[in-house]
């Protein structure tokens, strides 16, 4: 039990004292917002596109499962025919 909170303790210790390394020095400033976000656009653009043969076919199915209908078919006549 000692070994574990004696580790417990060292961990912690070395964390606080590595943590501001990591801190960011200054403040970053970024420049291509609107470079990302017309990638982004542009990306969802082309899933929506591709959305959309999926949309319609699915409702064709859908469609044609609930109203199909029972339609009598006459027989075509032919002038050939004897």
């Amino acid at each position: 039990m000692k070994t574990l909170t004696r580790s417990a303790v060292v961990g912690a210790i070395w964390l606080s004292l590595v943590t501001p390394v990591l801190a960011e020095a200054g403040v970053r400033q970024d420049d291509s917002n609107m470079l990302v976000w017309m990638f982004l656009g542009a990306c969802a653009l082309i899933i929506l596109m591709q959305l959309i043969p999926v949309i319609t076919m699915t409702f064709g199915l859908i469609k044609g499962a609930i109203g199909a209908k029972k339609v009598e078919v006459a027989p075509a006549t032919s002038k050939y025919r004897k």
